[in-house]
Formats: structure tokens, C-alpha cells, sequence
């Protein structure tokens, strides 16, 4: 919460002795910061969106990878509350296709 910080410790009008004449408006309210403060908070707030980004699509293709493995391994995709992997493997691992050791 750097934002919310910087609300508490930035001055609410410009200090040119101190260099703080750049404004940033925080939850409505603005206060006046050094231009190095201006470009180091836009870049911890630009940084956190590339890595959320890239963690949703290292995400989307880890889960279409699995599932690619998931259909050569036998054509079967484990849906949401039908079969655990646990089930699925003893049924594969069982000689009578008809039997289920689980009951």
C-alpha cells in the first residue's frame, strides 16, 4: 500500500524548496512529490501489472500443457467434482476394465 503511504507522508501543496511540484492524485486527493518519487511509484505500479499478466497467461498455458498431457495419456480430462486422479489411476491400473477397486 505505497499509494496509501504516500497519502500520509506527501505534502497536500507544492514545496519547491524541497522539488516536490509534481502532483499525483490519490483517492481523491493530491499530493505534490519529487519527480524521482513520481517515476519510481510508476514503476512499481506498472511492474505489478506485467507480473500479474504474466502470471495469468504462464497460468492459461500451464493448464492447456496439462491438459494436452491429460489427452495423450489416454483421452480422459478430469472434470471438477466427477473423478479424483487418484480414481483414475487405479482404474487404469486395474486388469478388469469393468472394476472399480475405490468401492
Amino acid at each position: 500500500m505505497i499509494s496509501t503511504h504516500y497519502l500520509d507522508t506527501m505534502p497536500r501543496w507544492p514545496a519547491p524548496e524541497a522539488n516536490r511540484v509534481v502532483p499525483r492524485g490519490i483517492h481523491g486527493t493530491t499530493v505534490y512529490q519529487t519527480p524521482a518519487e513520481n517515476r519510481d511509484l510508476n514503476l512499481i505500479e506498472y511492474s505489478s501489472v506485467g507480473v500479474f499478466v504474466l502470471g495469468l497467461a504462464l497460468g492459461v498455458v500451464y493448464l492447456e500443457k496439462w491438459g494436452q498431457y491429460a489427452d495423450a495419456r489416454g483421452g480422459r480430462r478430469i472434470q471438477a467434482g466427477r473423478e479424483s486422479p487418484l480414481r483414475i489411476r487405479l482404474n487404469r491400473s486395474t486388469r478388469s476394465p469393468n472394476r472399480d477397486p475405490l468401492q
